[in-house]
């Protein structure tokens, strides 16, 4: 992930070892990423999935950023930048996929997304998810968890909760 500009390696630490296992398993072909910073995850996906299969990605942040980036300067502007980097990543590994990959972006705080969602005719249309669960201080009312939470426990009968053991949520759909 090398010609990507991330500003950390969170996600090559975090979780590449366990998707590289995930991926191959659950191969999905319609994705729903809620929190998508600078875009790691989903270009790992474009860059993993690509080769076999067409794919649709659905990315939902706000680049508002949280508490922890608005503790000691302009938030702003580094959230403007958070989300110059995710377009620009998204692009490039859209760009070299050799198969159709389509990223649809929601702007927007997730219950609000999420919901959008459902009303588009998007209940039971995922394949896999996954979010970042933040850390404790973290004003839950902007972060993903709420709404992950009412989703989850509103289909919890049709869904399988993938037991990873990372602080990370990842969901596959079991039925329709």
């Amino acid at each position: 992930m090398s010609e990507y500009l991330l500003s950390n390696d969170w996600f090559d630490v975090g979780a590449r070892g366990i998707w590289d296992n995930l991926m191959p398993q659950l191969k999905p072909e319609r994705i729903l990423e809620v929190g998508s910073y600078e875009g790691a995850a989903t270009c790992y996906l474009v860059d993993k999935l690509a080769p076999e299969r067409d794919l649709e990605i659905h990315c939902v942040d706000s680049w508002e950023g949280g508490i922890e980036h608005k503790a000691g300067g302009s938030a702003e502007s580094d959230m403007r930048s958070v989300e110059e980097r995710f377009r620009h990543n998204v692009s490039l590994a859209v760009s070299k996929a050799m198969t159709r990959v389509e990223v649809k972006v929601h702007k927007g705080l997730s219950d609000q997304c999420l919901s959008e969602l459902i009303g588009q005719g998007k209940k039971g249309y995922f394949d896999f998810m996954w979010s970042e669960q933040l850390p404790t201080g973290v004003d839950l009312v902007r972060c993903p968890k709420p709404a992950i939470d009412a989703f989850i426990n509103l289909y919890i009968r049709k869904l399988t909760i993938c037991p990873l053991g990372l602080y990370q949520l990842y969901v596959q759909k079991k039925s329709d």
